[in-house]
């Protein structure tokens, strides 16, 4: 069954209307594959292994999945490598139907408890494997039908890049973060669109970063360098509170689809959170 919903946004000074006509069918899930990962010998993971076990992952799919990936530019999953509270984790993102049938089922498969990096002759056993899913009707019902504050915290857990003109842009741009999940969003999702030219220039009007802790570095694909930064920054959302709870949601989603480049290589894994000041 199809649903019509309307968001209606004022912007700052109140003064035009932005509509944005949401054409949603049944509701996409979204998944989170957690996978404690151990290797005898190695205490941490370098999050720049993912690059190598975005290979791992697309061996389990298809074979006309896979290609395919090789091909688009922008992905219905991504994936990151890192260590958390001593522990080395491997996030699974899935954005749709196809990408959760493709990667997750054959992941959460109880045959695979261990699998093989050649390329540094690493023994990999999975200790455990957590699933987390959202529907983007219960997200929205989470984060945009409620009082988000108007503080948003953004950690860039994985190096992060975006790429406008030719060039990488190592800091965070809040025009390309935004338009980095927007575009993420409506190719995973096909028949629906959440974006507009003029709800982007509000939500950049109404945005401001209040503080930041970042340094810059490089991943590295290959033999190939990507310019790219990690650290932290806070967002201050001025405007209508509909547009705050917008942010709020389109943030939210951006942990599953991850921001700015190569994200099913392991680039552009971000935690939000929010705070009241």
């Amino acid at each position: 069954m199809k649903i019509n919903c309307t968001i209606l946004i004022k912007n700052k000074n109140f003064r035009e209307i932005i509509y944005i006509r949401w054409q949603k069918g049944d509701a996409l899930v979204l998944t989170r594959l957690e996978i404690q990962l151990k290797v005898d010998g190695i205490n941490k993971i370098p999050n720049q292994k993912a690059v190598l076990l975005q290979s791992i992952l697309l061996g389990k799919a298809s074979q006309s999945f896979a290609e395919k990936m090789h091909i688009s530019g922008l992905h219905p999953y991504s994936q990151a490598v890192g260590y958390e509270n001593g522990r080395n984790i491997w996030k699974i993102h899935t954005l749709n139907d196809e990408s959760y049938n493709e990667l997750i089922v054959p992941m959460e498969n109880a045959d695979f408890y261990q699998f093989e990096i050649t390329h540094n002759d690493w023994n990999v056993v999975i200790v455990s494997k957590q699933k987390i899913q959202i529907s983007e009707s219960e997200m929205m019902e989470q984060f945009y039908f409620s009082k988000g504050c108007r503080y948003i915290y953004i950690k860039f857990c994985t190096p992060t890049s975006f790429k406008t003109n030719g060039s990488y842009v190592i800091y965070p741009r809040v025009d390309l973060l935004y338009k980095s999940i927007f575009m993420k969003y409506e190719a995973a999702s096909k028949n629906e669109t959440l974006y507009s030219d003029e709800l982007l220039e509000q939500m950049i009007n109404s945005t401001q970063i209040s503080s930041y802790r970042l340094q810059s570095c490089m991943y590295h694909i290959g033999k190939v360098p990507i310019p790219a930064f990690l650290g932290e920054i806070t967002l201050r959302i001025g405007g209508p509170q509909s547009l705050v709870n917008f942010i709020h949601f389109l943030l939210q989603y951006g942990e599953f689809c991850g921001v700015g480049v190569k994200a099913g290589m392991g680039m552009g894994n971000i935690v939000i959170g929010g705070r009241e000041r």
